[in-house]
């Protein structure tokens, strides 16, 4: 789960490339990545937590307990990291 919202994260500073010319050269094709506020990341990290939240309560809703709990354990390590 963290490694999935590290992913959401880098995704997140990943920018449209595709108005680019062709390019040749080793790395020519590189462009920065888009810089990240705390609040942006934030929000990232309040998305993923919220897709977890949902994905437990709909596997509660079917009577896979176990399962559902395993998530609502990763939401608590999510919420961990928004503590203020």
């Amino acid at each position: 789960m963290l490694r999935t919202t590290l992913a959401a994260v880098a995704n997140a500073e990943a920018v449209d490339a595709s108005g680019a010319g062709p390019v040749s050269g080793v790395y020519a094709g590189d462009v920065p990545r888009r810089e990240l506020s705390d609040d942006d990341v934030r929000a990232v990290v309040v998305a993923a937590r919220d897709e977890l939240r949902t994905a437990e309560a709909e596997l509660r809703a079917v009577g896979q307990i176990e399962a559902a709990s395993d998530l609502a354990v990763q939401v608590g390590v999510l919420d961990g990291y928004l503590a203020p």
